[in-house]
């Protein structure tokens, strides 16, 4: 099994680009939503809270993740602290998802945001960016998060500019054009992998 990481600042496209690789055949985990199971967890949650305060909780005593996510991406010691606690956690489901493969010959390709910020890159055979232009990364993330132009900003700060992913990547995806366009730089570099994974 080949192990790929994939990443790209907020907006990017790397969830399209995750579910192109999964109707490729590959096996495409997610460590946002990792991320979201983990948050469930009591033990988690209550490590959270006691790290962050209570300000990031609902009326029902949960974890509200606009609220959490306003108080982290304002605060960068409070971000680390949050980090330190879901991190270790997500890297252990990662491990055993791609533990479940049997298939030698299958791709899994693991989409992790902070993938060179947080130096996870060395866990993977390859690692995959996806590009876009600033503003247009703006746009998409505050349509899909629904959230204000000034907090995708503040998120983009603690991110790496994509000059310095592009650098470090295996492989660069543009995405500024259409999704066909996408679909088919996807497929061009589904199949490179897996030529040198056949040839290698």
């Amino acid at each position: 099994m080949l192990m790929i990481g994939l990443t790209g600042g907020i907006g990017a496209g790397k969830s399209t680009v995750g579910q192109y690789f999964r109707a490729l055949g590959a096996k495409v985990i997610d460590t946002d939503k990792l991320a979201k199971e983990c948050l469930k967890e009591k033990d988690t949650e209550e490590e959270v809270v006691k790290a962050l305060g209570p300000l990031i909780l609902n009326r029902a005593g949960h974890i509200h993740r606009k609220r959490l996510a306003e108080v982290v991406f304002s605060n960068k010691k409070k971000l680390v602290n949050l980090e330190n606690i879901l991190h270790p956690r997500i890297f252990q489901k990662v491990k055993t998802l791609s533990a479940k493969i049997q298939n030698q010959n299958k791709l899994c390709v693991v989409i992790v945001p902070l993938l060179f910020e947080k130096h996870w890159a060395h866990h993977f055979e390859k690692t995959i960016v996806v590009l876009a232009p600033k503003n247009l990364r703006i746009q998409r993330a505050a349509r899909h998060l629904k959230v204000e132009f000034d907090g995708i900003r503040k998120r983009m700060h603690f991110q790496l500019k994509a000059k310095f992913q592009k650098e470090k990547a295996d492989f660069a995806i543009d995405n500024k054009g259409s999704k066909q366009d996408l679909k088919k730089e996807v497929e061009k570099i589904f199949k490179h992998i897996k030529g040198e994974s056949t040839h290698g």
